[in-house]
């Protein structure tokens, strides 16, 4: 994956994800964190279109330290069936997230967050009502 960093430091240090290296894969984990040249940073973001017309993808799993989702970061991936949301301190989805993904996907999320996040997916992010949050 492609990342920026967003916040340079020592400790405390951001990057977000913006884009896989190939479009050909069809899971996606974003990790908590990465390393760069001996520092440690907390992924925090997905970056606007970062996984968007990715035709093969299925699976997403996000990251324990995701505190937003960019507009159109998953649009159009008409594959992608189950997105897992490990990150307890997500704040925003942008919108058209999820446009254009499976009409039935499943999306788990921690369950002390289920009530915050369904009010998250609204229907300007994507979300559909035959979509699931569990």
């Amino acid at each position: 994956m492609k990342y920026k960093i967003l916040k340079s430091a020592k400790k405390g240090g951001k990057v977000s994800v913006l884009k896989a290296k190939s479009k050909k894969n069809k899971t996606i984990k974003i990790p908590a964190t990465v390393k760069y040249e001996k520092i440690t940073f907390k992924v925090s973001e997905i970056a606007k279109s970062a996984f968007s017309k990715n035709k093969k993808l299925k699976n997403v799993v996000i990251g324990k330290n995701i505190e937003k989702i960019g507009s159109k970061a998953f649009y159009k991936d008409k594959k992608l069936k189950k997105i897992k949301i490990l990150s307890k301190k997500l704040k925003s989805i942008g919108e058209n997230a999820i446009k254009g993904i499976h009409k039935k996907a499943k999306i788990k999320v921690p369950k002390k967050k289920k009530k915050a996040y369904k009010k998250k997916f609204k229907k300007k992010t994507g979300f559909k009502k035959s979509m699931k949050i569990n």
